[in-house]
């Protein structure tokens, strides 16, 4: 089996290119391929407006790890933004 580190939602590996494959750092250290980080938001975000009707008190800026479930504050609506783990995607 490929020893390379790989996103824990989507289990790829992670690579440099192309970007959604890159991997990005939660608060908590773990890491998650962009691509994951997205569609986890936009999956919260469609959820939340479905049962609450779009309530303006949910905290849309926060989000768990899928590992630790830690909130990690995302306050620009794409993962490209989040710190990359370089280490990661070299290996």
């Amino acid at each position: 089996m490929d020893a390379r580190p790989r996103c824990n939602v989507c289990h790829e590996p992670f690579h440099a290119s192309p970007p959604t494959s890159r991997a990005r750092i939660f608060a908590c250290g773990h890491s998650t391929c962009s691509g994951c980080i997205d569609q986890m938001r936009n999956l919260r975000n469609l959820e939340s407006e479905r049962l609450l009707g779009g309530d303006p008190t949910i905290n849309r800026h926060m989000l768990k790890c899928p590992q630790c479930r830690k909130e990690t504050p995302m306050f620009l609506p794409k993962a490209e933004k989040m710190l990359r783990n370089f280490a990661v995607e070299q290996q």
